[in-house]
C-alpha cells in the first residue's frame, strides 16, 4: 500500500501501480488526494503502468455536486476550483512516457470523470448496459473546467469534438471505440485477462501514434479548423455557454495547449455572469434533489407498451439498449425484426447483441401483466374506455404511465382503480444525448409509483424532473416499500 485515504487507495505490485477510486464524485478533497498519491508514484521510478479503476461498477466519480459550485462565490474561487482540476490531470498526463496510464471504466463516465481519463495514455471500456460516456456540463448550467476543451479535440478531432460537447450525448462503449474516445472495449468475463493483456503490451512496447491520413492532416491545420469547424458554428449557435466552449476549444487549437488551458479557467471564471445558467442549473438542481432522495428505490426491471407507435418504438429501444424485458402488443415477427434493426443501425447494440435482445421481447396481454411499468402512449392515452380496460387486466403494483401532454381530468373524477399507480411524463425525443423529461404528478400520485418511473427514465439516461402539486422536492418519508396488492 502505498498510499490511503478515505476517497482513495494505490497500489502496487509487479511494477504495476493500481489506483482505486472509492468516491462517487471529484470533490476538491478527492483531487487533492489524487495529486498526493500520484507524487507518491513519481518517487518510486520503478512503476511502468498506472491502472486506474473504480471499486463499484457504477462507473469513474462525476463532477461535484451543484451546491458545491455554489460555493464558488466569485471569479477568484472559480479560477482557483479550475485550476485544481487541471494541474491535478496535468500531473496524471505528464506520467508518461516513464509511466503509462490506463483507464478502465466499467461503468457511466461523463463529466469530470470523462476528463480524468482523457488525461491517460489508454483507456478500456467494458461492454455493460451502463456503460455510458459522455458530457452533460451544458445541460446542468456549467462549463467544463478541468482540461476537457483541449484534450478531447486532440484525441478525435475538432469537428467530433465540438458535436460532442455541444449535444451533450451519451454513447454506450462500442460507439465510444467508433469515435475513437477508447482504445479497446471487451465483454464483463474478460475484465481481468485483457488488463493484464494490455499492461503487457504497453510494457513490452511504447505505442507509437497512427500515421494520419492526408485528410485527417487538412483537418487538423489550424486555418482549415478555424473555417470549416469554429466560425460556422459560433456563427450557428444561439446559447452563450456553447459559444464560449467552442471559443475557448478554438483558441487551444490555433495557439496551443497552455494558452487554451488559460482560456478554458478564464471561461469557467465569468460562466456565473451567463443569464441563462440560472435556468439550466435550476433543471439540474431539481434533478439532483430528487436522485439524491430515491437513490435506494431499485428500477424496474421490465416494461410493457399497450400502443405501438413512434413513441413507443423509441420507449423500446430505450429499454433494449439496456437489455431489459419488454412486453409489446401483439404485432407480428416482422415488426419485431424492424424494430432490432432500427436498434443496430441507432447503435443500441451490435448485431450480434440483436439475438439476445430478441428474447428479452415478449406479446400478448399476460405479457403485459407481468411488467413493472405500462406505458400508454399516442390516442391510447386519451381513450378513456381502452384505458379502463387495460388496467383491469394489471396487477396494483404495475405503474401506469401516460405518455401524453394533456392530463386526463378523469384521473380525479374516480376513473382509475388505483390512481395511486398512474403518473404522466411529457418528453420528445431527439437525436442530442441530453434529452430532458418532465414527471408529471397529481395529489393521488403514490411515491411509489413516481420513484420507479424517476428511476426508469435515468437508467436510460434521460434527466427526469419531477413537475407537480408537490413541488421539486418530493416526498419525504421512510424507505420506500411496494405498496401491498
Amino acid at each position: 500500500m502505498l498510499f490511503r485515504s478515505d476517497s482513495i487507495r494505490l497500489e502496487c505490485a509487479e511494477q504495476v501501480a493500481t489506483l482505486w477510486l472509492e468516491s462517487d464524485r471529484l470533490t476538491p478533497t478527492v483531487l487533492g488526494d489524487i495529486r498526493e498519491a500520484v507524487t507518491t508514484l513519481r518517487q518510486r521510478a520503478w512503476a511502468e503502468v498506472l491502472l486506474i479503476r473504480t471499486r463499484s461498477r457504477r462507473g469513474f466519480p462525476t463532477r461535484p455536486s451543484l451546491a458545491d459550485y455554489e460555493l464558488l462565490s466569485d471569479a477568484t474561487a472559480r479560477r482557483e476550483f479550475s485550476r485544481l482540476g487541471q494541474e491535478t490531470f496535468q500531473q496524471i498526463a505528464e506520467l508518461s512516457p516513464s509511466t503509462r496510464t490506463i483507464a478502465l471504466v466499467e461503468g457511466e463516465c461523463v463529466d469530470a470523470g470523462f476528463e480524468l481519463t482523457l488525461a491517460c495514455d489508454f483507456r478500456l471500456a467494458v461492454v455493460r448496459p451502463g456503460t455510458r460516456f459522455g458530457v452533460t456540463y451544458l445541460g446542468s448550467g456549467l462549463l467544463p473546467c478541468w482540461g476537457l476543451t483541449q484534450r478531447l479535440p486532440r484525441r478525435v478531432g475538432p469537428q467530433r469534438a465540438c458535436d460532442f460537447i455541444e449535444q451533450e450525448r451519451l454513447v454506450d462503449a462500442r460507439s465510444a471505440l467508433k469515435l475513437g474516445l477508447v482504445d479497446h472495449v471487451f465483454g464483463p468475463r474478460m475484465v481481468k485477462s485483457q488488463i493484464w493483456w494490455t499492461i503487457a503490451e504497453v510494457q513490452d512496447r511504447a505505442r507509437w501514434p497512427a500515421r494520419p491520413t492526408v485528410f485527417r492532416r487538412l483537418c487538423d491545420m489550424p486555418w482549415w479548423a478555424d473555417r470549416r469547424v469554429f466560425r460556422p458554428r459560433l456563427h450557428r449557435l444561439s446559447s452563450p455557454l456553447a459559444r464560449r466552449v467552442i471559443e475557448v476549444m478554438r483558441t487551444g487549437w490555433r495557439e496551443g495547449e497552455a494558452v487554451g488551458l488559460l482560456a478554458e479557467r478564464t471561461a469557467f471564471a465569468d460562466a456565473g455572469l451567463h443569464p441563462d445558467v440560472a435556468e439550466r442549473r435550476q433543471w439540474a438542481w431539481r434533478f439532483e434533489t430528487v436522485q439524491a432522495v430515491w437513490s435506494e428505490v431499485s428500477p424496474p426491471r421490465s416494461i410493457g407498451l399497450a400502443h405501438w407507435d413512434e413513441s413507443s418504438v423509441q420507449i423500446a429501444l430505450a429499454a433494449l439498449a439496456q437489455d431489459q424485458r419488454i412486453a409489446l402488443p401483439p404485432c407480428g415477427e416482422g415488426r419485431i425484426e424492424e424494430l432490432l434493426r432500427m436498434g443496430v443501425d441507432k447503435g443500441c447494440f451490435s448485431f450480434l447483441e440483436a439475438g439476445e435482445r430478441r428474447r428479452n421481447i415478449s406479446q400478448g396481454q399476460e405479457a403485459l401483466a407481468g411488467c413493472d411499468l405500462v406505458f400508454l402512449t399516442g390516442r391510447l392515452a386519451q381513450d378513456r374506455e381502452r384505458r379502463v380496460e387495460i388496467e383491469r387486466s394489471l396487477p396494483p403494483e404495475t405503474v401506469l404511465v401516460l405518455v401524453t401532454s394533456v392530463w386526463p381530468s378523469e384521473i380525479t373524477d374516480g376513473c382509475w382503480i388505483y390512481p395511486q399507480r398512474v403518473v404522466r411524463c411529457d418528453w420528445s425525443w431527439s437525436g442530442i444525448g441530453f434529452r430532458g423529461v418532465r414527471i408529471k404528478t397529481e395529489e393521488t400520485t403514490s411515491e411509489w409509483s413516481a420513484a420507479r418511473l424517476f428511476q426508469w427514465w435515468t437508467q436510460c439516461g434521460f434527466r427526469p424532473v419531477l413537475d407537480g402539486p408537490r413541488g421539486p422536492v418530493p416526498w419525504q418519508s421512510e424507505p420506500l416499500l411496494m405498496p401491498a396488492a
